[in-house]
Parts: structure tokens; sequence; C-alpha cells
């Protein structure tokens, strides 16, 4: 039997990410108007420092990736 390994990487220089993987959604209100704000941790890559603007993930979060 085998399983399939979910493991994050960043999208830009393909280095596996460890330790906590979130995104927390918060409404705002600007002038009336409920505007959704996400929030992403970690905000940057740890080796090569791009922005992240999104997470790709096919399970629920938070995902805690502690490594082997």
């Amino acid at each position: 039997m085998a399983s399939i390994k979910f493991e994050p990487t960043c999208s830009a220089c393909k280095r596996l990410i460890y330790g906590k993987i979130d995104c927390e959604t918060f409404p705002e209100n600007v002038r009336g108007v409920v505007i959704p704000y996400s929030t992403i941790e970690p905000q940057t890559c740890p080796y090569c420092g791009a922005f992240f603007e999104d997470i790709i993930v096919p399970i629920k979060l938070p995902y805690y990736n502690e490594g082997d």
C-alpha cells in the first residue's frame, strides 16, 4: 500500500516549507461594503523571499508540516 503525501512547496524556488501553513479570511467593512481580507502564514518564502498571494491545497487548513 502507498499514500500520497502533501508537502507545501514555494512555487518560485520549489523548496519545501516547514512549520505552520495557514490562511485566514476576515470580513472588512469599507464604507458599508463587506470585503473579505485574507492573511497567509508565512507571508514570504523563508528561502527566496517571494511573497505568497494564495495557497493551493487539497486538504483542510491549518496544515502543520514539522518534517520527518
